[in-house]
């Protein structure tokens, strides 16, 4: 498959962003803006959507309080069943129409009475008997007695009482409620491989090192130490290679590793104050640049991500002309020799 996995504004030289990108509230989660009031679904919403299993409303909202519809909770559960999976959704007119067709049809989730109250919101139950055939596959395409589903789900800890115990099933799930109980079933089929869910970042024979990973690395080197990716495909920009994991995208250059994307943050390392050996530390409007002269390396900590590649033109003229400017003492000792980039 083909995607845009490196914006050329954003990602790449990670400078059209300083000067045009709104600041996000300071109180807010940096994954989504609306869900502090539920920390205890915040790590669920984090794996889940780093497998590209769970989606926002928008950009920066989730709606965790929101009532989940049945035909929402199946896409999630058949993202959840299999995050490599790209619908085809030109050829249905509902935007719903090829996860239906997918759990119906193709992996046996639901059946055909589903589709009668797909649309309203679903209640524990009704999630639960869905819930209960992603962890046990043989239950497909099968009629499964309700209390054998809750037995199962409560057995292997997928679903748990509300207060004092209680179950709750006809009661309506929320979207927090919803993620917290796909990501359950995630970690216990296993989809999500490898977990690297806290960032290591070194410097060491004057590389970046993000979790063991750098640039200049194999595939092979890549899935030794992060595993089997959940999906393969190409850049769209540029026709490079690129592999997705729960933590990580990676992107190949002549079967080397060119560019790696953390995604998640690291506040600390966003603030610029965590020392790596050598590096010059640059600040931009929402963006903080570490920066080797030596290889011309850099790592970027965002709101959402990290990012390690090589620096490019972009980045040597928006310090050049102030956008970016040196938050350390390495980084203003360096700033007048970058005049020799601009032009390029």
């Amino acid at each position: 498959m083909k995607w845009s996995f490196w914006k050329k504004s954003a990602l790449v030289a990670g400078t059209a962003l300083v000067l045009v990108t709104a600041a996000s509230p300071a109180s807010a989660h940096w994954l989504y803006e609306d869900i502090d009031g539920v920390p205890w679904a915040q790590e669920s919403l984090i794996s889940t959507s780093q497998m590209r299993v769970i989606d926002g409303v928008s950009e920066k909202t989730f709606d965790p309080g929101a009532k989940v519809t049945g035909i929402q909770f199946v896409k999630m559960a058949v993202m959840a069943s299999d995050p490599s999976y790209e619908p085809d959704l030109g050829s249905y007119a509902a935007w719903y129409g090829a996860y239906l067709n997918k759990a119906q049809a193709e992996i046996g989730l639901v059946d055909e009475a589903f589709s009668k109250t797909m649309l309203d919101p679903a209640s524990r139950l009704e999630i639960v008997r869905v819930v209960s055939k992603l962890i046990q596959p043989e239950w497909r395409f099968k009629s499964v007695p309700d209390e054998d589903a809750v037995a199962l789900c409560v057995k292997e800890g997928i679903l748990q009482g509300r207060a004092e115990g209680d179950l709750a099933l006809e009661a309506p799930v929320t979207r927090a409620e919803a993620a917290v109980l796909i990501d359950r079933v995630m970690e216990k089929t296993g989809k999500y491989g490898k977990r690297f869910d806290k960032p290591v970042v070194g410097v060491e024979g004057g590389a970046f090192v993000l979790n063991g990973l750098h640039l200049g690395q194999k595939a092979e080197e890549v899935s030794a130490i992060l595993g089997t990716p959940f999906l393969k495909g190409q850049d769209e920009l540029d026709g490079d290679a690129v592999e997705e994991y729960k933590n990580f995208y990676v992107a190949y250059y002549e079967g080397k590793t060119s560019r790696i994307m953390y995604k998640a943050v690291d506040e600390k390392l966003k603030s610029g104050d965590v020392e790596l050996p050598g590096a010059a530390v640059f600040k931009g409007f929402d963006t903080t640049y570490y920066y080797l002269e030596q290889t011309e390396e850099i790592l970027m900590a965002k709101d959402q991500f990290m990012y390690l590649g090589f620096a490019d033109g972009n980045f040597y003229f928006h310090v050049d002309n102030g956008g970016i400017q040196p938050y350390n003492e390495a980084a203003r000792k360096l700033n007048d020799l970058f005049e020799k980039h601009q032009n390029q």
